[in-house]
């Protein structure tokens, strides 16, 4: 699956996780004790994802030690809307695996020019099901970050065949979360790029560089307005792709 998106997407990122670090942890003792028990030393590092088979689940960063990473920090988000953002990662936690979505997505990719009942989904329009119950991994965490107006990749408005001094007025939107793919983490101007480092013995370490959360330096950032996903539409999700940890992973990870 992950050769199908890179194929598919031109990029060679191919899945997308939220770093929630010790969140779990601190909600309640009862789940605080389900956490330890489930990942021992690594419950203070955990993310969220969504996966083909699995659905959305949580995952010790450790998991992805091994494999090619790119950490995206959204840059200067304000501490109450990055608490939201990871709330509404955790409430997706069980929601199955949109595949409708992925194809529908890969198709885009693979098809951009189409004529007919087939023309390419305008930028507001929702992919897959919809029905708020089934995401895929960019997608949902595109949409936590929609929910406090910060974008991941935003567009122009217009149309390709308006002059330029028109288009300048034209204002900027985001697309749906379901049009989000893995790479546009890497890819966005709001979020900080972080390139994990190498431990001695030349072993990438995916968890250097990620911070607790206490110790991020978050303060007000100037916000372009994005596309605000439709609410009927339910919070669907974009095209990524989880796999088992047999397989080489190349994903983006934001914290």
């Amino acid at each position: 699956m992950s050769h199908f998106i890179k194929y598919a997407t031109q990029s060679q990122w191919t899945h997308t996780a939220l770093y929630v670090g010790d969140e779990l942890l601190r909600r309640g003792d009862r789940l605080r004790k389900q956490t330890v028990a489930a990942f021992g030393a690594s419950a203070d590092r955990l993310l969220v994802e969504a996966l083909l088979e699995e659905g959305v689940v949580v995952a010790p960063l450790e998991k992805y030690r091994a494999h090619t990473v790119r950490i995206c920090r959204p840059h200067d988000i304000d501490v109450p809307d990055l608490d939201r953002v990871i709330h509404a990662v955790l409430a997706d936690l069980g929601k199955r695996y949109d595949t409708r979505n992925l194809l529908e997505l890969a198709a885009m990719q693979l098809f951009p020019i189409r004529v007919g009942p087939f023309k390419p989904a305008p930028p507001e329009q929702c992919l897959g099901r919809c029905s708020g119950l089934e995401v895929i991994c960019s997608g949902m965490i595109a949409s936590a970050f929609y929910s406090v107006g910060y974008p991941v990749l935003p567009g122009l408005g217009g149309s390709a065949d308006q002059p330029d001094d028109e288009l300048r007025r034209v204002p900027m939107i985001g697309r749906h979360p379901t049009q989000v793919l893995p790479r546009d983490f890497d890819l966005s101007p709001n979020f900080q790029i972080i390139k994990p480092g190498l431990r001695r013995h030349g072993r990438r370490d995916c968890a250097r560089g990620i911070r607790p959360r206490s110790e991020a330096r978050l303060s007000r950032v100037t916000r372009l307005t994005p596309l605000a996903p439709t609410r009927s539409d339910g919070r669907a999700a974009d095209a990524g792709e989880g796999q088992g940890s047999a397989r080489q992973e190349n994903m983006t990870i934001a914290t």
